[in-house]
């Protein structure tokens, strides 16, 4: 992969947030993920010397199939306090080969509704 694909996702403020994203090979099968370490952060400025805001939590239940699963906790997004930041996702091969394979802006809105 030369180029990152870009998904801009957008985190409701207060709530929990979750993305799935399936990795494929050139011919369109399942990334088999087996062995790799995957990160995701979200950051103020588009460049890592940016300050971090929050680790994004990522699980791989079955690396396999090329399922990567980003999440935050609704405290986590609660405690964001910007309106507009930016993320990547970086694969790192069992070699230590490492490459983003997605970026993207993200918007935070705000919540209406409180839970009680």
């Amino acid at each position: 992969m030369e180029t990152p694909a870009t998904y801009d996702i957008v985190i409701r403020k207060g709530n929990d947030f979750s993305e799935v994203f399936e990795f494929q090979n050139d011919d369109s099968t399942p990334m088999n993920l087996t062995g790799w370490t995957v990160l995701s952060q979200l950051r103020k400025e588009k460049k890592r010397e940016s300050e971090l805001i929050v680790d994004f939590t990522i699980d791989i239940p079955d690396p396999s199939n090329g399922k990567v699963y980003q999440t935050l906790t609704d405290a986590q997004t609660d405690a964001i306090a910007i309106d507009i930041a930016y993320y990547d996702i970086l694969l790192i091969s069992p070699s230590g080969f490492d490459e983003t394979y997605v970026e993207g802006t993200v918007t935070i809105n705000p919540s209406v509704t409180k839970k009680e």
